[in-house]
């Protein structure tokens, strides 16, 4: 059971030395992703997850950590596992549980022990408005006036012709129609692609494309993401290399599942036919400018990652991405998969000013890591700011709850910072009380984990039955993954319908 190499949610899983073969053409990326269809697709329902155990572990934090992180402490906990291959239906039902995956790493924050507490948020695609926001609509039409007229902010150009278009008295009855019928701004958006501009009769000076294709490695790709970590993340040139980008954005266990559509036909060519991981690709004038990488499950769309070329940073590229995200949850719903609605937006890390402005998207919700039931933000943040630390349940009255005098953990500071530490070390002492909504391990009954089926050299067998030089090593790790997912998941003899196989 090896330990992964990666980091939880950051890039450094992304630094690995050796090369791998890649697509180096950027014309793999040119079609739509309704002509990205193989037979690789899964046509029956039915698809095995299997789940290798990693274990509870300390690791050094990607958003306290200051100066090299190898000499930062371990303060970071959260349990883990690895999987080949997940059924896109059991990976949402994780991420609705707190769970998250870094390439195939899956784990999930000890709420009550981890440095900086990360929370599931979602945001409602339905009754999300960004219109109402100035500040979102000046970033939109200031995207939109680059793209037709070819204008970066400050700059100017001898035209008449303005960015709502060439229809007579353009600009100033575009806004009073804004007025009396709202603003849209999903066809805000889609506006200033090439495809949607030339047929409402505009000719932009530039060529703004969207496409959403599978997420796969190629050069172009790379050779972004490369860039992007050196300049913004200050990441050290080399350190970055195309398998590691392979395995933290690229690789992925989820299943090419079709999306059950009410209405195959009616589906618009913009949508995939399959869930899976995907790269939402930006292109102007042919040259990728941004790629977002995004699970497509059967109740939302995930936002994994976000790159984007640092010469236009004056764009804010990443809230128009975030944009278009919840515009694509919105694209599923009208196309009647109702239930995908919500752009889970990753975690949301209240202690973390850098990773707070998830939370100017709205209306979201924070998922309780104690009950795993949803609250809407504005409502839990105020539970947060009063524990910042530890374990609150956040249908608490914060009224009842007292600021505490400092958020430094007194063991943290204690610690040496010449002092050099494994950026993870799996802990051989489960937590007591256990995380919020784990179980107690010690409780977990030997005869139900021996009636597990695991998968092994190619084929499913009882636990029971597979032979171990030390069978109470592997029933304490075996029984440390059965707590932290409960039981009822995993497949077992008398439950073998989950189809959630414990692999080793």
């Amino acid at each position: 059971m090896a330990e992964p190499d990666t980091t939880e949610a950051t890039a450094e899983s992304a630094t690995d030395e050796s090369m791998e073969t890649t697509s180096s053409d950027a014309d793999s990326d040119s079609h739509a992703v309704s002509n990205s269809e193989t037979s690789d697709i899964i046509q029956d329902a039915s698809f095995p997850t299997l789940i290798e155990p990693n274990g509870y572990s300390a690791s050094t934090c990607g958003y306290c950590s200051t100066g090299n992180r190898d000499t930062s402490p371990r303060s970071s906990r959260s349990y883990g596992m690895t999987s080949v291959q997940m059924a896109p239906r059991i990976y949402q039902d994780l991420i609705d549980r707190g769970w998250r995956r870094s390439g195939t790493y899956v784990y999930h924050p000890d709420m009550a022990n981890t440095c900086c507490p990360q929370y599931t948020i979602r945001l409602d695609a339905l009754q999300f408005d960004p219109g109402k926001d100035k500040k979102m609509r000046y970033l939109i039409n200031r995207w939109k006036r680059y793209i037709v007229e070819g204008v970066k902010p400050g700059e100017t150009i001898a035209t008449e012709e303005k960015i709502e278009g060439k229809e007579k008295g353009g600009k100033k009855n575009r806004n009073k129609q804004s007025k009396t019928q709202g603003y849209d701004y999903i066809q805000e958006l889609r506006s200033a692609e090439y495809d949607q501009a030339t047929a409402t009769g505009v000719q932009p000076a530039l060529r703004y494309e969207v496409m959403l294709v599978p997420a796969a490695v190629t050069q172009e790709r790379f050779a972004l993401y490369k860039r992007y970590q050196e300049t913004i993340h200050h990441d050290r040139p080399g350190k970055n290399h195309i398998s590691g980008f392979n395995r933290f954005l690229c690789k992925n266990p989820l299943g090419r599942q079709r999306i059950p559509y009410p209405n195959p036909k009616d589906v618009p060519s913009i949508l995939p036919r399959h869930f899976g991981c995907f790269h939402q690709l930006h292109r102007v004038d042919g040259r990728l400018v941004a790629f977002s990488v995004l699970d497509i499950l059967p109740g939302c769309v995930s936002s994994v990652y976000f790159v984007w070329d640092p010469d236009f940073a004056w764009a804010s590229l990443g809230k128009l991405s975030a944009l278009r995200e919840a515009a694509l949850a919105r694209e599923f719903y009208n196309a009647g998969m109702t239930g995908m609605s919500w752009l889970y937006m990753g975690y949301y890390i209240r202690t973390c000013q850098k990773m707070r402005y998830k939370g100017d998207y709205s209306p979201s919700q924070l998922l309780d890591p104690g009950t795993n039931t949803f609250y809407p933000l504005q409502d839990a943040v105020k539970v947060i700011d009063k524990r910042p630390r530890g374990y609150t349940p956040l249908d608490t009255n914060p009224d009842t709850l007292q600021i505490p005098g400092s958020l430094e953990d007194p063991e943290i500071a204690a610690n040496e910072k010449s002092e050099r530490w494994p950026r993870r070390e799996t802990l051989e002492v489960w937590p007591d009380p256990p995380p919020p909504s784990f179980m107690d391990p010690h409780r977990i009954p030997v005869d139900y984990l021996e009636k597990l089926l695991v998968f092994v050299k190619g084929s499913l067998s009882l636990l029971k039955f597979i032979p171990f030089m030390n069978r109470t090593a592997v029933h304490k790790i075996v029984a440390e993954l059965v707590a932290a997912l409960g039981t009822g998941r995993l497949a077992t003899l008398d439950e073998p319908e989950t189809e959630v196989y414990l692999a080793l």
